[in-house]
Order: C-alpha cells, then sequence, then structure tokens
C-alpha cells in the first residue's frame, strides 16, 4: 500500500513533462511522515496499465486519494472546465472509493474555484495554493486538529488559502523529485522559479495577477541546489521553469544567472517570456542564450496597439522587430513560439490574416498558435476599460457544430463585436492553426527543448509528414504513447510502502503582498 496517491493530468505544452503542482503534493505528504506517489498520466495510461498501477498503490489501507486539475486531457487535447474533469474521473474515483473506502479524497488545483464545484465524491476541495491547506487537512483527519472550511456543496468541504496563506514561498523547497517519481534517466523536469505573474492582463483568469516583484520568487540557492539534486539522482540538466512569467524583471534574470553559475555542469531550460522586456532589457538576450534558454513562448497576442493595449498588451508593432531581433541573435539555437488571440477589440480577420502571413514569410519566429477570445459571462473577470463597455454582445449566431459547446457557455457568451464573432474567431483559428503546417514547427520546437533522451532519440528516427488528415494533436498522442509506456514501466517498479505519519504545524504566514488578484475568487459563493 502507499499512504497518499495523488492523480494528476498530461502536460500537452512541454510533452509530458511532469505537472509540479501534483508532486509539490505528494512532498507534503512525504513530510508529514507519509509515503506517497503521483501518477501523473492518468489520462494517458492505458486501462491496463492503470488498474495494474491502482492494484500497486491503492489499498484499504490508503490514507489519501488526491485529484489535482491543473494540467488535464489527452495529449492535443487539454480540458478547460471542472465538468469535463468530472466527467472523465467519476467512473474512475467511484472505482477508488472500493478500493479504498476509509480513505479521504481531496480534490484540488486550478479547475477547483469559489464558484467550480465537482460534482464527484470527495470529501474535501482545496481552492487556491495547497501547500498549507493540505496539511491543515492533513492535520484534521489524522490528530483531529481543527479545521476551517469555507462552505460544503455536494458534501465536499472546501478549504482555500484565504484561510491558511501559504506564506513561506520563497524558502520552501518542496518540488523534490524522489526514486518513487518514475524519472527516466535525463528526463526533463519542472522547476518552480516563481509562481504568480507581475502583471495583470485583461484576459487572464490565472490567479496570482498583479504581485510584486520578489514575491513568490526562489532564491539562487535553492535554485541551485535543486538542479544539482536533481542532476545527482537522475543526470537531468534540461527544465521546463513552470513561471507565468520566467522573465518579469531585470533582477529576476539575474537570480537566474547566479543560480546556473553555482553548477558545475550546464543546465538548459524553457518558459513563457513576456516579449517586450526583451526590447526594455535587450541585455536579457545575451543572458538567457548564455544560461541555458532553449526555448522561450512569447504571449504576443496581437501586433495591433490599440488591439494589444485594450487587454495591457500595447507592445503594438514594436514585436515585428524584437522577434527579428532575437531570430537574428539566437537563429535556430533557442526555439520561439508565439500566442495570439483572435477577437480582441477593433481587430478585423484581414488583419489577423496578414500578420498570420508575415510570420509565415519571414520565420520571425518557429511557430504560432492563436486563440479565440473568451468573454465571460461574469464581465468582472475581464479588465477591459469603459471604452469597450457593450463592444461584445451576447448573439444567437450558430457555432460550428463540430464541437459540444454546452460547457463553454456556462462561463462564457456566443459574443460578436464590430468587427468579430465567436463563430468566425473559431473557424479563423482552426484555419491558421492548421494551414501552415505550424503544428510540425511546434512539435520540433518542443521535443528538441523539453523531450527526455528516450523521447529525443525516437523523435530523430521517425519521419513525421504532414498531411490534411493527421497532424500535431495525432503526432502528440503518438509521442505520449512512448512517454506513457516509460513511466508506466518505471512506477510499476516503486514499491508500496507505508509510512511512519508525524505531526507538521502549518505555518500560517500570510502572503507578502496584498495586491494579489484571484480572479475566480471573486465569484459569489
Amino acid at each position: 500500500m502507499t499512504d497518499a496517491v495523488v492523480f494528476a493530468g498530461y502536460s500537452r505544452a512541454a510533452i509530458g513533462v511532469k505537472p509540479a503542482g501534483a508532486h509539490i503534493i505528494a512532498n507534503v505528504f512525504r513530510r508529514a511522515g507519509l509515503t506517497a506517489v503521483v501518477i501523473d498520466m492518468c489520462t494517458v495510461l492505458t486501462r491496463e496499465q492503470r488498474q495494474k498501477l491502482l492494484r500497486s498503490h491503492v489499498t484499504p489501507y490508503t490514507k489519501f486519494v488526491c485529484l489535482s486539475t491543473t494540467l488535464f486531457g489527452l495529449a492535443g487535447d487539454m480540458v478547460t472546465e471542472i465538468e469535463e474533469v468530472d466527467a472523465s474521473m467519476t467512473t474512475m474515483f467511484g472505482t477508488l472509493r472500493r478500493r479504498a473506502p476509509a480513505a479521504t479524497f481531496i480534490i484540488g488545483g486550478s479547475k477547483v474555484t469559489a464558484g467550480d464545484r465537482t460534482t464527484m465524491d470527495f470529501d474535501y476541495g482545496v481552492i487556491g495554493q495547497g501547500e498549507t491547506t493540505l496539511l491543515a487537512i492533513v492535520n484534521h483527519v489524522l490528530y483531529g486538529d481543527p479545521l476551517v472550511t469555507d462552505f460544503t456543496v455536494n458534501n465536499v468541504r472546501y478549504v482555500s488559502d484565504k484561510t491558511y496563506p501559504y506564506g513561506t514561498y520563497n524558502t520552501d523547497d518542496l518540488l523534490e523529485f524522489t526514486a518513487d517519481d518514475g524519472v527516466a534517466p535525463g528526463e526533463t523536469l519542472p522547476l518552480e522559479f516563481g509562481r504568480g505573474c507581475v502583471f495583470k492582463c485583461s484576459y487572464c483568469m490565472y490567479a496570482l495577477t498583479g504581485k510584486e516583484f520578489g514575491d513568490y520568487t526562489k532564491p539562487a540557492k535553492l535554485l541551485a541546489d535543486a538542479m544539482r539534486r536533481n542532476y545527482e539522482r537522475f543526470g537531468t540538466t534540461r527544465y521546463v521553469l513552470t513561471d507565468d512569467t520566467v522573465n518579469d524583471s531585470l533582477e529576476k534574470a539575474r537570480v537566474w544567472e547566479t543560480a546556473v553559475s553555482m553548477l558545475d555542469f550546464p543546465v538548459e531550460f524553457g518558459g513563457y517570456m513576456r516579449l517586450e522586456l526583451f526590447h526594455k532589457y535587450p541585455e536579457l538576450i545575451e543572458l538567457y542564450a548564455r544560461t541555458g534558454l532553449r526555448a522561450v513562448n512569447f504571449g504576443v497576442e496581437t501586433f495591433n496597439k490599440v488591439a494589444g493595449s485594450a487587454v495591457g498588451k500595447g507592445f503594438g508593432e514594436r514585436g515585428r522587430d524584437t522577434l527579428l531581433a532575437l531570430r537574428a541573435a539566437w537563429g535556430d539555437n533557442v526555439h520561439v513560439s508565439t500566442n495570439f488571440i483572435i477577437g480582441l477589440p477593433t481587430e478585423t480577420e484581414e488583419q489577423i490574416r496578414a500578420d498570420a502571413e508575415w510570420l509565415r514569410r519571414t520565420r520571425a519566429c518557429h511557430s504560432a498558435t492563436y486563440y479565440k477570445l473568451l468573454v465571460a459571462r461574469d464581465r468582472s473577470q475581464q479588465g477591459f476599460g469603459p471604452e469597450y463597455a457593450g463592444y461584445y454582445r451576447e448573439t444567437d449566431e450558430p457555432l460550428p457544430p463540430q464541437l459540444d459547446w454546452t460547457a463553454y457557455l456556462r462561463r462564457y457568451i456566443n459574443w460578436k463585436s464590430p468587427c468579430m464573432s465567436l463563430a468566425q474567431a473559431h473557424r479563423l483559428q482552426v484555419d491558421l492553426n492548421t494551414k501552415w503546417e505550424n503544428w510540425r514547427w511546434s512539435l520540433d520546437a518542443t521535443v528538441s527543448a523539453f523531450g527526455f533522451m528516450a523521447l529525443r532519440r525516437w523523435y530523430s528516427q521517425h519521419e513525421l509528414t504532414h498531411s490534411t488528415r493527421v497532424g500535431y494533436a495525432e503526432h502528440l498522442r503518438e509521442i505520449a504513447e512512448l512517454r506513457r509506456d516509460t513511466y508506466a514501466a518505471l512506477m510499476a517498479e516503486v514499491p508500496s510502502t507505508r509510512g511512519n505519519p508525524i505531526r507538521v504545524t502549518p505555518k500560517i504566514v500570510p502572503a507578502s503582498s496584498l495586491a494579489f488578484v484571484n480572479k475566480w475568487d471573486k465569484r459569489k459563493v
């Protein structure tokens, strides 16, 4: 048996790199004296593989069964709503209830919020950051300590980081991988440098936006210690930095430079960055190349200054020049991918197509991925200025029948603006994301930067050719199968043992900044 089993999904963006949050939660259990494993590809494993792992680790003696909803879905088909998680996991967790009837069931992750509640049979739901909250639940279950819950819905008691804040992030080192985590030799691993984002883009609905510089940021020594530990245990030298914005300040870049300088081996990494900061601080171009940058994703959103300014991305045409400068400096040593939003205020389909054609012609980046704008029913969730009041109105225009829009329309509206409609944006998204072999550029970049050694060897030996019938998502699934089989074999060797629980008192330390905004927590309970 294993004391605590944490189920998690699959990171499409980084070819199955382990989810940081689920492994942090496992280490909360481990530091409380319990044994813990993470089954982090539960949406990709075959039925036989999943049953084998369940038999190994979930027994009548298991104390905790958890589900992390942050990275969820099949390769190339990520889940975005709690209803979709419920639909895909209800049967499996019903089976787990029967296998471990005395266990405490806990659900958390980004899909669980004050306004998004599971219908599955769980005992507790964790809203927000889970480190301190989970420990409070563990102490309540094992030792009878008092527990403050926010509310109860469908017999699930919800506990949040508003009651149990996590204020020791900068000094904690909870993302530690052990022999129980099924890490392949040389596997690319996640590394958490910072959490949250100093920016507050209007369309963003993630938590912890608008933080102060330095809040929720690890010091150089903790980063270096983690990378050295992973190198000694697994030979790992490649990382995905999980930060919302890796390069949010020059000071933070210097911290990364210091951490890398403390190592006696080279590292490579990829992550999300903000394009305009390379314009503001051109010295970052050389700094990141020298310290191991191999892949970067920019949320450019648009080259239209008016449209971008409406959502806090007013870099405009300067984005073109900056992309070209990075391409000239980095060449193919750093794979640059970009994201764009279709449907921003004042931007027409003709403008978007012209910009897409410019990217394709100049190869200013290796790939561009397009997303349709989401307009929330609760407009307080989005920060468009007063000049755009009423700009997006709800319409009954038919939506493309290829998708089931039911879950989407519970949270977002079928919108229409003077320049675009949701149906038009969706059709344009599909066209731009498939028309120009965009998937192949992105696949090359992702595998080169993030794939662990066996995956890169396999990829180099297989000629993947584009067709109108087989594209990015299909090849992602093909690659996922290799990653899945390797992972399942490693996890089958993990011993199932009991731990020796010890009481660890939660440190209730307030977050260092009051500027954080969890937009979903604004919902009425």
